[in-house]
């Protein structure tokens, strides 16, 4: 699986039911994947602004270790001791 930083950097999407539309971050997506979604019937709108901001840890089942990330998004922090 990816590592805790990788999940909380990757871009975002939320689909909207009403209006049916899925919004996007502005960066993070290819213009081919855009296209791609629309091909296929989806109305995409860009988002101006980033979109959430979230803190995670993550334990590794076998091992137990622990590890933290925080979203380069917004303000916080994650913090494992």
């Amino acid at each position: 699986g990816l590592d805790a930083q990788t999940i909380v950097s990757n871009p975002r999407f939320h689909h909207q039911y009403l209006p049916d539309q899925i919004q996007v971050e502005s960066i993070g997506f290819t213009s081919h994947d855009l296209e791609s979604l629309e091909q296929h019937g989806h109305s995409i709108q860009k988002l101006s602004r980033q979109y959430g901001n979230m803190q995670v840890i993550i334990q590794n089942k076998i091992t137990k270790q622990l590890t933290a990330a925080s979203d380069p998004r917004g303000e916080g922090s994650s913090l494992v001791k």
